[in-house]
């Protein structure tokens, strides 16, 4: 699998947006609050995410940029796990990702965050699919 982060893969679109926020599941993972769904739309891939970061608590735009930045590379780095478990399981998902920490984050620390979230992430999905909710 190529390491990159393409277009079909960013969630996007005003009425994608607002079906993800008021029907899909939730839950927080330091620094992230995660809204989430399975989708039936057809996808080149088993995912598409998004990456929001409050003006409310970063006033400068540049900051809010710098830190989605990030965020996206460390999601462009170590996403093949989720897309293995994904398409193993013959699933797709739509997933934003709320950034809710005070402080900007650094790459590594970033990638570290990432990584729990997915695993969350899977462990949730895994749980709603099976019947029960996380």
């Amino acid at each position: 699998m190529k390491n990159t982060f393409q277009k079909q893969e960013r969630l996007s679109g005003k009425k994608t947006f607002d079906v993800l926020m008021k029907h899909g599941e939730d839950f927080y993972q330091f620094p992230f609050r995660v809204k989430w769904m399975f989708t039936d739309a057809e996808m080149p891939f088993p995912a598409q995410v998004a990456f929001a970061v409050p003006k409310r608590t970063f006033k400068l735009a540049v900051t809010r940029n710098r830190i989605k930045r990030i965020l996206r590379e460390s999601y462009r780095r170590n996403k093949s796990f989720f897309y293995e478990d994904l398409k193993s399981k013959n699933r797709q998902i739509r997933v934003m990702l709320i950034f809710t920490h005070k402080e900007p984050l650094e790459l590594q620390e970033s990638d570290a965050k990432i990584i729990l979230t997915l695993q969350r992430l899977i462990k949730a999905a895994d749980a709603i699919k099976g019947g029960t909710k996380a």
